[in-house]
């Protein structure tokens, strides 16, 4: 398949003392497998997927959204036509036009005019966010409800939500053939599926408002057992039996996709649940308002090859060749201990949209064209082989494959191109194999020459918060070759998920060591030895009075990255929020607090614990970013010229209002919903953030200077940019 170049059309701006930059989007170097060129390299991995159509662009054909549970995030795909070749192209412009969503996500078209909509976990049940997308307003998703979360009548009268756990992915779709679209979902209680009736088109003749009220407390007459994934047929009682209900266990964790699958008029029902790798297909001989499942495959499906994925599937219905026929997509439902590296199976609908039949294809669809190390990716950056060029090492939390226990290790990509043009290829994905050490989960490495005989040498943090140091025996000029030396290094313990990084802060000619951790803080460790005899001495456990946690991520884990600017560090960390943090002003104040200069991710998606690498991969000056996540991917942001960057002008908004404005000790946003996590910032004109909170109707602006500034704020699928102004 040709490899589509893609420039994004977003932008990071940094401002820093030495030099501004810019950062973009880009997937203009090839990464190559072999002789094979990965097609999708950075697009960021994924692990546990949702897959669903909705149209991007416009352009009459649908499109894909993937959503990875684990890795918090969205990846869109445009359908693209290449010489008559089925070709998807990632497309992470659109992401900024997509709510913040969590846990299960699907798109489904619930007003009948044409454009999917988007139904979204929330606590403890489903938003919705109507598709108001123009061809000359682009994407744009509004949250349609005017309750915190979708309503339903379960028999009282009192509308309350329609509950869905978190764990779940409910059944959305038209069951009775009215029209509108209804809701199968697992109750809080019981092992039986309820099903929630759209009354849109009994009350109003058109299928727009989502009133719903319970039609059934059983849907299909099955039951699930207790104790494992058994489904007992014609079995029906009641979930409503507080005092019998007091010591059962709580419902766990289940998929639900519904689909006529043979063309009878009725929904049947495909069930994957938690702790179990099968598919549970039951046929459904009812009638569609009336269900009733008569039989069941749990090797489904058991003509071809039986769905056998660790852990908890999901089942989704896409048309991936685009012949018309909704394909079977199955991908884990799991936040993690899931297979993560051969976890999107592919079954082509080899029959039709009315009857289909799937055909296995593949287990990794996609995933093969990215480079993907399993959960989690920590890259760095250094010569490797000695060729003067940058080369790009990856560790990992661990890579499970089914029926194998994750284990952690290091993927090496060389430099195969020039100094202005790189190119990187696959040499291992175990190099050193390192996955036959006793290490607990996690190997996060750092790079430097610690005994000052001009090769790099390594150290590695492990998932327990231990450190360990690894020596390189090849030599100037030859491949790397990393031994264990010193396992434990120092008795060095920083608590959990250790993350180091290598420089000489202090500047005194040897290497120090930082190391982040789960906390969200960054340790320094001073070289006290030399340059050929390394010692680490303790020198504070808050570097730079940095704290990656928030209201919202108790547990900030920092993933530190160092760059010389020109003379000056820079250092930029990523944290569990999503959000990549710069942090300047530290020469001569390793003591005291640095400057937070700006964030990495404004107007981007924030992926899960993204860890950043720096190099200037291209020898033009400007440094670039390679971006790891909690995927197992990584992407890749090329520094450009900032001339012609700047922020965008605000839009006019509608739903938030500021006040004061003009302001001088305090403002207040009024329109925020409470309970949805928020990120509140304040920028300068040239980008740099001024002040950031995670979630306040009121927000003290006294330590600002006097001048103008742009108030961002996230909150849901809200988005919005206002002018401020504070007097002095």
């Amino acid at each position: 398949m040709k490899r589509i170049l893609l420039i994004a059309v977003f932008y990071l701006p940094f401002s820093v003392a030495a030099q501004t930059v810019a950062f973009q989007f880009q997937d203009t170097i090839g990464v190559f497998d072999g002789s094979d060129e990965l097609t999708m390299a950075w697009a960021g991995g994924v692990n546990s997927t949702q897959w669903s159509h909705v149209e991007l662009n416009f352009d009459g054909r649908m499109d894909l959204i993937v959503f990875d549970r684990m890795g918090r995030r969205f990846l869109p795909f445009e359908n693209i036509d290449e010489g008559g070749q089925v070709t998807y192209r990632y497309a992470p412009q659109y992401i900024p036009k997509l709510p913040v969503v969590r846990n299960w996500v699907v798109f489904r078209d619930y007003n009948g005019d044409g454009k999917m909509d988007i139904w979204a976990h929330t606590n403890a049940g489903i938003a919705v966010y109507k598709n108001e997308s123009t061809v000359s307003n682009g994407l744009k998703f509004t949250y349609v409800l005017n309750t915190p979360q979708l309503y339903t009548d379960y028999g009282t009268g009192i509308p309350v939500n329609l509950y869905v756990a978190s764990t779940d992915i409910p059944g959305i779709d038209d069951i009775d053939g009215d029209g509108d679209l209804d809701v199968v979902t697992f109750s809080i209680l019981g092992t039986s599926v309820e099903y929630h009736i759209c009354l849109s088109q009994e009350l109003y003749g058109h299928s727009d408002s989502l009133v719903y009220e319970l039609g059934d407390d059983c849907w299909g007459g099955f039951k699930e057992s207790f104790l494992n994934n058994d489904v007992f047929l014609d079995t029906c009682g009641s979930n409503f039996n507080p005092a019998g209900d007091a010591n059962r266990p709580r419902h766990a964790g289940s998929s639900i996709a519904i689909r006529d699958l043979n063309g009878n008029g009725n929904m049947d029902c495909v069930l994957g649940d938690i702790t179990f790798s099968n598919g549970n297909l039951l046929t459904n001989t009812g009638t569609p308002s009336d269900a009733f499942m008569s039989a069941q495959d749990p090797l489904f499906p058991s003509y071809d090859v039986p769905v056998d994925i660790e852990l908890f599937p999901g089942f989704h219905w896409v048309d991936i060749d685009r012949d018309g026929a909704r394909d079977m997509i199955v991908s884990p439902n799991a936040d993690g201990g899931a297979v993560n590296t051969h976890s999107v199976w592919y079954y082509r609908n080899i029959g039709t949209e009315q009857a289909p039949q799937f055909e296995f294809q593949q287990d990794d669809l996609f995933q093969d064209e990215m480079i993907e190390v399993g959960e989690g990716a920590f890259p760095k950056f250094a010569d490797l082989n000695g060729d003067g060029l940058t080369d790009l090492l990856i560790g990992n939390f661990g890579t499970m494959n089914s029926g194998t226990i994750s284990k952690p290790r290091l993927a090496l990509f060389l430099n195969t191109g020039t100094a202005t043009q790189p190119e990187f290829t696959l040499q291992s994905m175990d190099f050193g194999g390192l996955s036959g050490l006793p290490f607990p989960t996690s190997l996060i490495p750092a790079l430097g020459d610690l005994d000052g005989d001009g090769d790099v040498d390594m150290i590695v943090g492990d998932g327990s918060g231990n450190i360990h140091h690894f020596n390189n025996t090849a030599g100037s000029g030859n491949l790397a070759n990393f031994v264990l030396a010193n396992a434990n290094l120092g008795g060095i313990d920083v608590g959990n998920t250790a993350a180091p990084e290598l420089a000489d802060l202090d500047r005194d000619g040897d290497s120090d060591l930082l190391i982040g951790h789960s906390t969200g803080r960054v340790k320094y460790y001073e070289n006290t030895g030399s340059a050929t005899s390394f010692q680490f001495t303790l020198a504070t456990d808050t570097l730079g009075g940095i704290d990656m946690s928030t209201l919202w991520y108790f547990l900030g884990y920092a993933y530190p990255s160092v760059h010389d600017n020109n003379g000056e560090w820079e250092l930029y960390i990523g944290g569990a929020p999503g959000n990549v943090s710069h942090f300047t002003d530290i020469e001569n104040n390793l003591a005291g607090n640095f400057a937070e200069a700006d964030t990495a991710c404004v107007g981007l998606y924030r992926p899960s614990r993204p860890s950043p690498a720096m190099a200037d991969l291209n020898n033009d000056g400007y440094i670039d970013i390679v971006l790891g996540n909690y995927s197992g991917g990584v992407q890749l942001y090329m520094g450009i010229d900032p001339a012609d960057i700047s922020l965008p002008e605000p839009e006019v908004q509608n739903s938030l209002t500021l006040y004061p404005n003009p302001a001088a000790n305090s403002i207040f946003i009024e329109g925020l919903e409470d309970g949805i996590h928020t990120e509140i910032e304040i920028l300068d004109l040239h980008g740099r953030r001024a002040l950031r909170d995670t979630y306040n109707v009121s927000f003290d602006v006294s330590a600002l200077s006097g001048g103008y500034y742009l108030l961002r704020v996230e909150q849901g699928s809200l988005r919005e940019i206002h002018r401020l102004v504070i007097n002095r």
